[in-house]
């Protein structure tokens, strides 16, 4: 049999109803016996109302406000501060096991306007956290560029906490090797991700018993699609430099193959000297520099960058390269008349849709070529 210390039950039919047991003790050591300090209990038969089992409403002044504040000092096996349990088999539509809510800071953040819906002083474990993404809540949304060199300044450092502040302020912090960027490097450069961490001074029966503190602190979520922004660029500078290689190595096996061609053709000839007379020998040269000449583009389909390479004539004037929709709608001209001779184009279309486009190359006036080029 349970034993109350200070005990009031209420049973109402309308209005309000508040049932408390203030204080209990026992010492008898029988199994499943309970001693409850505070206990509350509610029943509602009427869907209209509000059930709540344990209340806390604070409105006052004071240094520290906490609707509950609970201390456990137990030694048992098992400590929780406030344990929060909605059982397995439930069916209620909506769960929260725990909703804390507190109103977003009026600025950034800073230490004067500290606003957190929980502060945990210590390790979190949560199987899946899930932050705001959906597109309706955001506005000014702008891609990001040029993130890889600001990655590259970033100096990652592996380290241990100072523990002594775990004595001197009662900050929990993790023991062992962490691995980590110093808040300090990261303000130069994503201030934006840089967070202004206040530890409330604790009391105890009226005295601070340990002081405040304020400190530094990274939101390493908000590095993810910035680091996936690097891993993009990374790649699309590593697509152009295997372009760039396999044009050198295209390169190196034609002079090869005219180097070769050269040899059969001068032994050839050595050789057909020792049976003719010179003079039924005739000696031709061929070269494409008269020719007009628009390459497809590589790579193709591209994401980011393509290049063009074409060969045109000094003896020509005007020349030009122009891009186009699939439907004849011009996207831009290029004037490429003081760029004659085998020349290249880089093309730079990161912010281009993807789809297939046109480009054509107009040489005086005239329409030499055109080809299709695919942006994934």
């Amino acid at each position: 049999m349970g034993i109350v210390g200070i005990g009031v039950d209420t049973t109402s039919l309308s209005g309000k109803a508040i049932g408390i047991s203030g204080f209990a003790y026992t010492s008898s050591n029988i199994q499943g016996n309970l001693a409850i300090g505070v206990s509350g209990k509610a029943f509602s038969n009427n869907g209209t109302f509000n059930t709540i089992g344990l209340y806390g409403y604070v409105d006052g002044n004071g240094v520290i406000s906490s609707g509950v504040r609970v201390y456990n000092s137990s030694i048992s096996n098992i400590n929780n501060g406030v344990e929060t349990i909605i059982p397995i088999g439930n069916n209620s539509v909506m769960k929260y096991a725990l909703y804390a809510s507190a109103p977003p800071p009026t600025t950034n953040f800073t230490i004067t306007n500290t606003s957190y819906a929980g502060f945990f002083n210590g390790g979190v474990y949560s199987a899946v956290i899930i932050t705001p993404s959906d597109k309706m809540l955001k506005k000014n949304i702008n891609p990001i560029h040029s993130v890889l060199n600001k990655i590259l300044s970033l100096h990652p450092i592996q380290f241990d906490f100072d523990t002594s502040f775990t004595t001197s302020h009662h900050l929990s912090l993790p023991l062992g090797s962490q691995y980590g960027i110093t808040a300090d490097e990261i303000v130069n450069v994503y201030p934006e991700l840089l967070q202004i961490v206040h530890k409330p001074e604790e009391h105890s029966l009226g005295n601070i018993s340990i002081p405040s503190i304020d400190f530094k602190g990274v939101n390493y979520i908000g590095f993810i699609p910035i680091l996936i922004r690097a891993i993009q660029e990374q790649q699309s500078l590593i697509d152009s430099l295997t372009y760039k290689d396999s044009i050198l190595t295209s390169q190196i096996n034609q002079l090869l193959s005219t180097v070769n061609s050269l040899l059969s053709t001068i032994n050839s000839c050595c050789n057909a000297n020792s049976k003719m007379n010179s003079s039924n020998v005739s000696t031709i040269e061929l070269s494409d520099e008269t020719i007009i000449v628009l390459n497809q583009n590589a790579p193709n389909p591209f994401k980011e960058r393509t290049v063009i390479s074409y060969q045109v004539p000094e003896k020509y004037k005007n020349v030009q390269i122009i891009f186009t929709t699939i439907k004849g709608e011009v996207i831009k001209t290029i004037d490429i008349s003081n760029k004659k001779g085998k020349s290249e184009l880089i093309v730079y279309a990161p912010d281009l849709s993807s789809g297939t486009y046109m480009y054509s190359l107009i040489v005086d006036g005239n329409v030499i070529d055109t080809k299709k080029m695919t942006k994934e």
